[in-house]
């Protein structure tokens, strides 16, 4: 346990000395140092490619799902109200045709998932990802072998038997060192060869696919202008209603409003008395009704 925190804790050391300068990588040669990074380079590079091609063709598989949804609407609106009319053949005709393209649309999705991602995802979690756990494992015992001839180096103690003892770790250090650096070489070399056999293959069987869709992608086109072409470009679209049209009746003429005016009349008179007096007599009330029709 205190041996394997010990070895931890060297690793980090010899890391943190080569950050900063304060350490060569004595062991590493120029050979292995660009081997290692033409691995890291290709790993990269192929984690880009898997993950704009995966996008790709998700993206093409939805927008082909987009499109036979826009040919279904199509084919609705031809079938409504606008059933009789020229239009409706070609809304029809576009509709029909488009879910057709799409459905081709979604099978080179599959197609180009089978012939480029695939190959490119198995190359990654097969050969990559055994090279870089070799690489990983030749850059720990790497460190471990300079942090250990580092110590070697500045020995100043005169006990033999203990500069005997790092010695002999520091060799089998060595050993182990040089012995992951050939399976990495081998493993690296494996990564080239299968990108060399493969990866040319799987592009020019890609780009020949593609090449076939696009050409009966095209012809589709073509076929669908051909069947609109008769069609009139300007489409006279009318409709009827159940609603009866409107009759105008004879027309009434306005009430005119009536006037009526009613005077009152009281009378009074005088009389003579036998004595000679004068008396007043009355009222006598006289009433009179009159109507009046006003002028519009």
């Amino acid at each position: 346990m205190l041996k394997n925190l010990k070895s931890k804790v060297a690793v980090a050391t010899q890391m943190t000395k080569e950050k900063m300068g304060k350490a060569d990588m004595s062991m590493e040669t120029d050979s292995t140092k660009e081997m290692k990074h033409n691995l890291r380079t290709l790993k990269h590079g192929y984690k880009r490619i898997n993950h704009s091609s995966k996008a790709y063709v998700a993206e093409s598989d939805r927008l082909a799902l987009t499109g036979s949804e826009l040919g279904d609407a199509l084919i609705e609106l031809g079938s409504g109200i606008l059933t009789t009319t020229p239009l409706a053949s070609g809304l029809n005709t576009l509709g029909t045709q488009l879910k057709a393209m799409c459905a081709v649309a979604q099978n080179n999705s599959a197609n180009s998932n089978t012939s480029l991602v695939a190959p490119i995802n198995r190359l990654i979690e097969n050969d990559i990802r055994v090279a870089s756990e070799i690489k990983r494992r030749q850059e720990t015992a790497r460190l471990k072998y300079d942090s250990s001839a580092s110590t070697l180096r500045n020995f100043k103690s005169s006990d033999r038997t203990k500069l005997q003892q790092l010695e002999a770790e520091t060799e089998s250090l060595r050993q182990v060192y040089e012995q992951l650096t050939i399976e990495l070489t081998s493993a690296v070399n494996q990564v080239l060869a299968q990108v060399g056999s493969e990866l040319m293959a799987e592009l020019k069987a890609w780009a020949a696919a593609q090449a076939r869709y696009y050409a009966e992608m095209s012809q589709m086109w073509n076929e669908v202008e051909a069947q609109l072409a008769p069609l009139p470009s300007v489409a006279n679209i009318t409709t009827t209603s159940s609603v009866p049209a409107y009759t105008p009746g004879p027309m009434i003429p306005p009430a005119v409003p009536v006037v009526q005016e009613t005077t009152v009349v009281e009378t009074y008179s005088l009389s003579k008395n036998f004595d000679n007096s004068v008396s007043l007599d009355g009222p006598v009330t006289t009433t009179t009704y009159s109507t009046t029709h006003p002028t519009m």
